[in-house]
């Protein structure tokens, strides 16, 4: 949030500097944790971090075991979780998502026209015709 603040609160120029994606920045402002969760965070998260990525390691052992008991799924699903429980206490992204700046300065008038007809051709093979939808699939105006 310090990046954020430095960046006068644009997301876009953060995530460029931090390479955390916008929408995990965005999250982050619009939703920041209660004060409880960041005291604790502060007092405990670097060991808390490092117990839950000892666990996942340990899970992840279990899993190359050929006598494990547990699941081969449970296992991994665990050691997912505690893997993101690690990177929340240290304050890391969770999630991973794909961005996509469009740079539309400098083409030409040509460039631009194929690339407004690749999206529609895009969104003509997805049944979006250009016009947003709401949740139940209803055109919106």
């Amino acid at each position: 949030m310090t990046a954020l603040d430095a960046n006068g609160g644009n997301v876009k120029r953060t995530s460029r500097d931090t390479g955390v994606p916008c929408g995990t920045i965005r999250g982050w402002r619009d939703h920041p944790p209660n004060a409880d969760v960041v005291e604790l965070r502060e007092r405990f998260g670097t060991n808390l971090a490092a117990a839950f990525e000892a666990m996942s390691w340990k899970l992840l052992e279990r899993v190359n075991a050929e006598t494990s008991e547990i699941p081969t799924g449970r296992l991994m699903t665990d050691a997912a979780i505690a893997t993101d429980k690690a990177r929340l206490l240290r304050g890391l992204p969770t999630e991973i998502s794909e961005q996509r700046d469009a740079n539309l300065e400098g083409l030409t008038t040509d460039e631009l026209l194929r690339k407004r007809d690749e999206l529609k051709r895009t969104l003509d093979a997805r049944g979006d015709a250009g016009g947003s939808r709401s949740r139940t699939g209803e055109a919106r105006a």
